[in-house]
């Protein structure tokens, strides 16, 4: 079973790809789904992220309910890089850690090629763990409209974003990339030849 990384700046289409991967019948997992899993209290895998984010900011990140409040953890996270730091510290290895879990259930049910998507597959580490990384590239003002479209967003608010991803990091280290400045149809041929030769390989 080969697991390879998707990932990319925001509006790129991860979502797009994976999509349609999903079609062709090779699964996916998202970081950002495994993030708010793993720190979610009422289940067994977010207890302990839980814990670790409220040792961080006590009730700074609740609600009147004493969950964690999406949008308080959402400033934190974009708002000052120390604080973000310190939460992916926390949390990436529990992540991680889910990813693993999928990996196994994965290759129990005889997956021959699954995926791991996420913007910060390198930074969380994940990277060392799979066999390569597939980087999907977009024009940076298609992105900021897609963004924008997407999330009822202004767009310089999108752009400010934007800001905060590394694409140098993201170009260098991803083995593959994929072009996603045209059609859909575009990016899914890219895709389909990916696939092609990930099964016919070794």
């Amino acid at each position: 079973m080969k697991v390879w990384g998707l990932t990319g700046q925001l509006g790129t289409g991860k979502s797009t790809a994976t999509e349609y991967l999903g079609t062709l019948g090779y699964p996916s997992v998202n970081l950002e789904d495994l993030f708010r899993r793993s720190i979610n209290k009422d289940t067994d895998d977010g207890r302990e992220g839980f814990t670790r984010i409220y040792k961080i900011f006590g009730n700074e990140v609740l609600n009147s309910l004493g969950q964690l409040d999406p949008r308080k953890l959402g400033q934190k996270l974009m708002l000052n890089p120390e604080d973000r730091k310190r939460i992916e510290e926390a949390i990436d290895p529990l992540v991680n850690d889910l990813v693993e879990k999928k990996r196994i259930e994965w290759k129990e049910q005889g997956v021959e090629l699954g995926f791991v998507e996420g913007a910060r597959v390198f930074e969380s580490g994940m990277d060392k763990n799979l066999r390569g990384v597939v980087a999907i590239e977009a024009d940076f003002n298609k992105r900021v409209k897609r963004i924008a479209k997407r999330d009822h967003m202004g767009e310089n608010e999108v752009k400010m974003m934007f800001q905060m991803q590394d694409n140098a990091v993201i170009s260098r280290l991803s083995k593959v990339k994929w072009k996603n400045d045209g059609s859909i149809p575009a990016l899914k041929k890219q895709i389909d030849a990916f696939v092609d030769e990930q099964l016919a390989a070794e």
